[in-house]
């Protein structure tokens, strides 16, 4: 058996959550360290390229194997046949594709010989992408000056205004429709002032609208809100109203029974709702990563506010665990 396979075969019997866990640090490889550098700003197709004409095919081997140790199971990582160069190629594109995965947290990688790592030429650069950078930023120039023009001519009538709202000295001709309520020695009446403020011009327009048959809108009348009876002594029965408490419970281990989701309510909610309390397994898309739970709490009335804040309190599960709210299917 080769040596890759038996890397490989290693790799496979790795534990799941010790692929996820990536090293802090930096791992020395070549063509990795080159696509984590330069995958902002190349093309994928470009990224490929370079990488197939000038790595050997043993170091793009290299570095596929050393990321089967470092992703999980379910990104596969396969071993291309055919001729060299279509081995290279389809393997180049597998691990730009790796690098350039969000949901994967891999190490920083690092370069032990840089004679290793190819120049990129101006071949490569996406001369497109740089033009309409460059447009982007004209755009944002031109909106700016805009708004500065915008926020002068604005500056300009606020002044303007405020130069016409003050009143020359000695003189006082306030027309508020009603008049003039200027004295004859060029003194301000006490009416003026007001008119001047705006209180008499409104009171004199408030007086008109009612003069001429306008009314106030009348006030909505105020909806009483229905009384639930507290008194424990009178003689009639009431029926006891209860609803269900849906709760959605997942991240817990594979290995989780209903009866151990029981056993985890029964702690939280105590006895009484032992008999009131139904879990179902649901079916988790990745069974051998975690389970997924639905809790169905039946309470009274009453006390489903208080039974719904106790099962979304933190300190009721335990750690890591997700829990919200379960919504049941329409058709369900």
């Amino acid at each position: 058996m080769a040596e890759s396979d038996v890397a490989v075969a290693k790799s496979a019997t790795w534990d799941e959550s010790a692929k996820t866990d990536a090293p802090k640090a930096p791992v020395v490889c070549e063509p990795l360290y080159f696509v984590q550098n330069k995958s902002d700003v190349l093309p994928f197709d470009s990224i490929v390229s370079i990488c197939a004409d000038f790595y050997q095919l043993t170091e793009l081997e290299d570095a596929r194997l050393l990321l089967v140790n470092l992703v999980p199971q379910y990104k596969r990582l396969p071993r291309h046949t055919g001729t060299e160069e279509v081995k290279r190629r389809k393997t180049a594109s597998d691990l730009v594709k790796i690098c350039l995965d969000p949901s994967l947290s891999l190490p920083m990688f690092c370069s032990s010989n840089i004679q290793r790592v190819p120049p990129v030429g101006l071949e490569h650069v996406d001369v497109s992408a740089l033009l309409q950078e460059v447009a982007a930023l004209r755009a944002e120039v031109r909106s700016i000056a805009n708004i500065r023009t915008e926020v002068a001519t604005i500056h300009g009538i606020v002044t303007e205004v405020r130069e016409t709202a003050l009143i020359t000295p000695g003189t006082a001709v306030i027309d508020s429709g009603y008049g003039s309520s200027a004295a004859s020695d060029g003194t301000i009446s006490r009416d003026a002032r007001q008119d001047q403020t705006g209180v008499g011009s409104f009171a004199a327009l408030a007086s008109e609208l009612r003069n001429s048959g306008v009314r106030e809108k009348p006030k909505a009348a105020k909806i009483r809100q229905p009384v639930v009876g507290r008194a424990t002594t009178s003689k009639l029965k009431t029926v006891a109203t209860r609803r269900d408490i849906d709760i959605f419970v997942s991240r817990i281990h594979p290995s989780t029974e209903v009866s151990d989701m029981q056993d985890c309510v029964k702690d939280i909610l105590g006895t009484d709702y032992s008999s009131k309390t139904e879990c179902i397994k649901l079916q988790s898309k990745y069974e051998e990563l975690y389970s997924s739970f639905h809790i169905c709490v039946n309470v009274n009335v009453d006390n489903f506010k208080n039974v719904l804040e106790v099962l979304n309190a933190p300190e009721s599960w335990p750690e890591g665990a997700l829990v919200r709210r379960y919504f049941k299917p329409r058709n369900g």
